[in-house]
């Protein structure tokens, strides 16, 4: 049985065995080495103006998409403090707000404003055209 989600990290695995749908970094003797998921669009920056945030979603995990002033930040998308979506709060400045109970989160470093111990982690994402493309396994 493998560990849940392509994030999973498999060493001394036959490559044969896992699952042939995610890309594998395969090191010297048939060993994987790691598992990797690419950048997968997940919206367009057309639909996110500056000063927005958006809720995406890849599979079961929740993502938040913020546009600050032109720079995208992608935070993990589900409040630690109720399990609200980041991504239906707001944005005002660098700071996201969770609409169910207000707590508030730096969104380009995922720290919460009033206890920077809590942290949502934030993600790799990047804009190819029109397209934003969100990497779920690639932390930032």
């Amino acid at each position: 049985m493998f560990p849940p989600g392509p994030a999973a990290r498999f060493v001394g695995q036959d490559s044969a065995l896992l699952p042939k749908a995610v890309g594998f970094g395969v090191a010297r003797h048939g060993m994987v080495k790691h598992v990797f998921m690419a950048f997968v669009k997940v919206g367009s920056l057309s639909a996110l103006p500056p000063g927005s945030v958006t809720e995406v979603t890849l599979g079961d995990d929740s993502y938040a998409i913020c546009n600050l002033k032109g720079e995208l930040h992608a935070l993990w998308g589900i409040c630690p403090h109720a399990g609200g979506p980041i991504g239906q709060g707001t944005l005002q400045e660098n700071i996201v707000t969770c609409p169910w109970h207000e707590w508030a989160y730096d969104c380009r470093t995922g720290e919460n404003d009033y206890d920077p111990t809590v942290k949502l982690d934030t993600f790799a994402v990047k804009v190819e055209g029109d397209d934003i493309l969100l990497d779920p396994q690639a932390r930032a």
